[in-house]
């Protein structure tokens, strides 16, 4: 896979989360934007390896980064709304979720779960983590 192929596919992925709604209730957007985004992680397991052997790490972390912006701004809008952990740093919300999501990967790869159930599984775990006492 071209360098050019490797940012389109990149670029695509960008676009398809850009058109998440995240309005109405925080939590029921974040599931939104989560099974979105298995989608895009079940997909782009091939074009994630490819990335690695033709970009620089910093600038798969800087695209990474782009999408990871709209997923903690929606954290951070559920945390001033009390539907979100606000005493949680967000930084570690995002890293829960990041590191759900790939053992999910992980796990569908190694033929333990089903990509079609992992957001169930994912928001099984994720969602009474982060809304449990949301509002203390």
């Amino acid at each position: 896979m071209s360098r050019f192929q490797v940012l389109s596919d990149v670029q695509w992925s960008l676009i398809v989360l850009s058109g998440v709604p995240l309005d109405g209730d925080a939590a029921e957007a974040f599931q939104r934007l989560v099974a979105s985004s298995w989608v895009l992680v079940d997909q782009s397991r091939a074009l994630l390896a490819a990335a690695q052997k033709e970009l620089p790490a910093a600038r798969i972390r800087e695209m990474h980064e782009s999408a990871e912006a709209r997923m903690r701004g929606l954290l951070l809008r559920g945390q001033r709304e009390g539907a979100f952990w606000a005493d949680l740093p967000v930084t570690w919300l995002l890293a829960t979720t990041h590191v759900v999501m790939n053992g999910a990967a992980e796990e569908v790869r190694a033929g333990r779960l089903d990509a079609d159930e992992a957001p169930w599984f994912i928001d099984a775990i994720l969602l009474p983590a982060f809304t449990q006492n949301a509002v203390r």
